[in-house]
């Protein structure tokens, strides 16, 4: 069985795996919550410069990784 993934759909949740874990452990909040649309939220500032650089980062190496 092969399982295929979609490579953005990899890289957003690697990135976002890596800010959430960061702004845990500093305690700092990351997220905007909005209430307008039903369990959505933007991310504050920094955070968002954050997964923007990790999203790029995952993003590449996956592509490197898939040409080997």
């Amino acid at each position: 069985m092969i399982i295929t993934i979609d490579l953005d759909t990899l890289a957003l949740a690697l990135a976002h795996n890596k800010v959430e874990k960061k702004f845990t452990d500093l305690n700092i909040e990351y997220t905007i919550n909005n209430y307008d649309e039903f369990r959505s939220f933007n991310y504050t500032k920094q955070a968002q410069k954050d997964f923007d650089k990790y999203y790029k980062y995952f993003y590449n190496i996956i592509i490197e990784n898939q040409k080997k």
